[in-house]
């Protein structure tokens, strides 16, 4: 997981796997286009709509962290009303 992670130089990488389609259902589900990018990610969907589920893994480059600091000190700053 790592080494594609590297290879592809990802900003993030989730580890997905192929279930039946019964079991998917209430699990959070991965939809990827052909490349294996995520288009979309539906936390435990009522109905239907990938039979990729997501394992709960990530990987991460540090500049994930450094977004979420900087969205952090924006909302510190313009705090919502």
């Amino acid at each position: 997981m790592t080494a594609h992670w590297q290879n592809e130089r990802a900003r993030c990488t989730i580890l997905g796997k192929r279930v039946p389609r019964e079991q998917s259902k209430g699990l959070g589900c991965l939809v990827s286009n052909v490349a294996n990018e995520v288009l979309h990610y539906a936390e435990k969907p009522e109905t239907f709509v990938s039979d990729i589920i997501n394992c709960g893994v990530y990987v991460f480059s540090p500049a994930v962290f450094d977004l979420l600091a900087e969205t952090y000190a924006n909302i510190q700053r313009y705090p919502a009303r």
